[in-house]
């Protein structure tokens, strides 16, 4: 689409993380990301943290309340709860979606939304707790292994990350140190006139993605 009539431009700020898990779980362990994994779930395990399948609206909303604190970390705004209700009523309907949260005795300090589909399993969202006493525990090591590991036993051939912006660099490491390869995520861009003459003319972008 690069070069479009309209003066678009393709930029690449966004970058996707997906996993070939295709080898099967034992394959990944051997890998070169495989120590470090197994050192991460380990110490998550030793320190008491368990992961569980999570069902009713009692467990979104505890995922709700992960969501609010992350998003008051990263200063931005969540998402309203109905939003994450109705995700759970989809999946209460068969929908193919799985929420895990991973925790140590009542408390949850981290979960994840898994989404599955023919190309392979795909994580929808993350979020933790901000409490860095907790996550040196590596809760999201065993979160994350959990989701993966599921995804190996039913079969899939990949696990996808999902996106984040290139400039978040801590994110993309971590998804790399899995074992994930980055692929450029295109948007195109295209800049609007809004000034009535030419001295007063104000671009503004406008996006558009599109994922090959």
């Amino acid at each position: 689409l690069d070069g479009l009539a309209g003066g678009f431009t393709r930029v690449d700020h966004f970058a996707n993380y997906r996993l070939d898990i295709s080898g099967g779980a034992a394959a990944f362990l051997r890998g070169p990301h495989g120590a470090s994994c197994r050192q991460s779930v380990r110490r998550a395990v030793r320190d008491g943290f368990t992961v569980r399948d999570a069902h009713g609206v009692d467990d979104y909303r505890t995922f709700h309340a992960l969501v609010r604190e992350t998003r008051r970390r990263q200063g931005a705004p969540a998402l309203p709860f109905e939003f994450y209700r109705g995700i759970c009523q989809a999946s209460l309907r068969g929908a193919p979606v799985r929420l895990y949260l991973c925790g140590r005795g009542d408390g949850a300090a981290a979960g994840c939304i898994v989404v599955r589909s023919s190309g392979g399993a795909h994580m929808f969202d993350a979020v933790s707790t901000t409490r860095r006493e907790i996550l040196r525990s590596r809760p999201n090591h065993l979160l994350v292994w959990r989701a993966v590991h599921d995804a190996i036993t039913e079969g899939l051939g990949g696990f996808d990350f999902g996106p984040n912006h290139v400039s978040n660099t801590n994110l993309s490491f971590y998804k790399m140190s899995w074992g994930a390869a980055e692929e450029a995520v295109p948007h195109f861009v295209r800049a609007m006139r809004r000034g009535r003459n030419d001295a007063e003319d104000v671009t503004q972008p406008v996006y558009g993605v599109a994922r090959w």
